[in-house]
């Protein structure tokens, strides 16, 4: 099969490319003038883990002669049709596929190549747990809303929540109304490009059920209060006519 027919994604909403581009700027800015070449896993591989100097230097390679490539961080790499198997220098022996590649230019109008990794030459792969702490309502707000173009989505969600009010129903249509608030949300939350990336991958149940998690949760921050008091009245309506 031929992957690199398959498979594509946006780079700039890739968080390996955006945070070589924006946090290590001077050095992506570097690697354009002197059109190296640029690997970037793929998204769904490098999830929230924290990247490194030494993590985008590993994947910056120069040329030293036909398909052979040494990494900023003085590691061999061949180059081979579609193929990237990293040398001496590496932790471990990868062979890597490459998914797509872009042509890029830089501020002389040079052609530069990025290439789209199947995983890191390096560290983390997509079959590594990302670590995620959920043990608070302040873990949730944080891991749903650090990133950037968020606020957004929060905004609808705070509205949507704001909007639940049942007067005197019964306890099965207070349940359903909360349950259709908590599926609306969960809904605007993967709409953020940070947790569509979630929905492939070989650990996209883990991320997705911390998603699920954390919208519940911020959700009920919300409506609990009105809950308690609708099924409360529930109740005692009920009571009113058994009694």
């Amino acid at each position: 099969d031929n992957v690199m027919a398959k498979y594509d994604e946006d780079l700039h909403e890739n968080v390996f490319f955006q945070t070589l581009v924006g946090k290590y700027g001077s050095l992506f800015r570097e690697a354009a003038e002197n059109k190296w070449m640029i690997c970037v896993p793929r998204v769904d591989t490098v999830g929230r883990l924290k990247l490194t100097l030494a993590d985008f230097e590993n994947h910056i390679l120069r040329q030293i002669e036909g398909s052979k490539f040494r990494s900023l961080s003085n590691k061999l790499v061949d180059i081979s049709g579609d193929t990237v198997t990293v040398g001496e220098g590496y932790k471990e022996a990868r062979s890597i596929k490459i998914l797509f590649d872009e042509f890029f230019f830089n501020s002389r109008d040079e052609c530069y190549s990025v290439f789209c990794l199947e995983q890191p030459l390096e560290g983390a792969s997509s079959d590594d747990t990302a670590v995620i702490k959920l043990e608070s309502l302040n873990d949730c707000v944080k891991f749903l809303w650090e990133d950037s173009g968020s606020e957004k989505v929060k905004k609808s969600i705070d509205r949507l929540c704001q909007l639940f009010e049942i007067q005197k129903s019964s306890l099965r249509t207070i349940l359903d109304a909360a349950s259709a608030v908590y599926n609306r949300a969960v809904q605007e939350v993967f709409k953020l490009s940070n947790f569509r990336r979630y929905q492939s991958g070989s650990y996209r149940s883990f991320c997705k059920l911390a998603v699920e998690v954390c919208t519940c949760t911020y959700v009920q921050l919300y409506v609990r209060t009105y809950m308690y008091s609708a099924i409360n009245e529930a109740y005692v309506t009920q009571c009113m006519y058994i009694g």
